[in-house]
């Protein structure tokens, strides 16, 4: 019947799903980066929204009216456009947060773009790849691959504390390759 009002009601759910976003076969074996350190600015803008609204919605009552009896905020329904935005911000963080940006695993490579991974997923399998080269200084990836093309990424959304295992696990991935 208000499908807008059920889609309204069903918005805390969507924000934290009840289970891992999949089940994965062995994973001892893989190693997943996300984009924890892009997540960071949304939760600060999502608990600076929260606290806006709740400013707002505190104006708007007597409690904190003047002495001439004029709320300070006449309309409490103006704190509703900042908690929307601090839902949003919410969102975008928990899913930065969640979300794989890179997977090393047994088969290759898995890169997953911001915006719709599970459609525009790119697997480079490790039989592909001629070398992986990750640069600190410049926070960037550059994957080898066979026939002369190369796969540039940004390392900015990983934690930095997760850079080492990073490298580590790439150049013993080559070495291992190498060998075999």
């Amino acid at each position: 019947m208000f499908p807008l009002l059920q889609k309204i009601c069903s918005l805390p759910r969507t924000l934290i799903p009840a289970k891992a976003p999949g089940k994965v076969g062995a994973p001892e074996k893989e190693l997943r980066f996300t984009r924890a350190r892009q997540a960071t600015p949304f939760w600060i803008a999502s608990l600076f929204f929260f606290v806006v609204a709740g400013g707002i919605a505190a104006a708007s009552t007597t409690l904190f009216s003047p002495p001439s009896g004029h709320r300070i905020v006449e309309n409490g329904w103006w704190a509703f456009i900042p908690l929307v935005l601090s839902v949003v911000c919410l969102w975008a963080a928990i899913h930065l947060t969640r979300h794989a940006y890179i997977i090393l695993t047994p088969i290759g490579i898995e890169l997953f773009p911001l915006f719709f991974p599970s459609k525009n997923l790119n697997v480079v399998y490790w039989a592909e790849v001629d070398a992986v080269k990750i640069d600190a200084a410049r926070k960037q990836m550059v994957i080898d691959v066979a026939g002369g093309s190369k796969i540039f990424l940004t390392l900015d959304p990983i934690l930095r504390d997760r850079l080492p295992l990073l490298v580590t696990a790439a150049e013993g991935r080559m070495a291992e390759k190498s060998t075999a």
